[in-house]
């Protein structure tokens, strides 16, 4: 199973610190990104995508309406496949 990376970011912030350590961490490991957008609507992460997208970024992008980080982020942890614990040494 790969392993992503999940981010929530507001789309009313203009602190692009969030999704610029997700990509970095990305390219980093190789691991895909899924953005998690809280609060707005679905066409702020379409615009969130194609920012990405022209910096040569490839992330899924999910839009969530919820009010809060706190409940948006759950549905959203759990629909990215979990990776396999690694055994640990006696």
């Amino acid at each position: 199973m790969t392993r992503r990376i999940l981010v929530a970011v507001s789309p009313e912030s203009a602190d692009p610190g969030p999704v610029n350590v997700a990509v970095a961490a990305g390219r980093f490991t190789g691991a895909p990104l899924v953005l998690l957008t809280v609060g707005g609507d679905a066409a702020a992460g379409a615009s969130l995508e194609s920012e990405l997208s022209s910096r040569g970024v490839t992330a899924t992008v999910r839009a969530e309406e919820n009010g809060s980080p706190a409940r948006a982020w759950r549905p959203s942890w759990s629909s990215v496949p979990s990776t396999p614990k690694r055994s640990r040494r006696a």
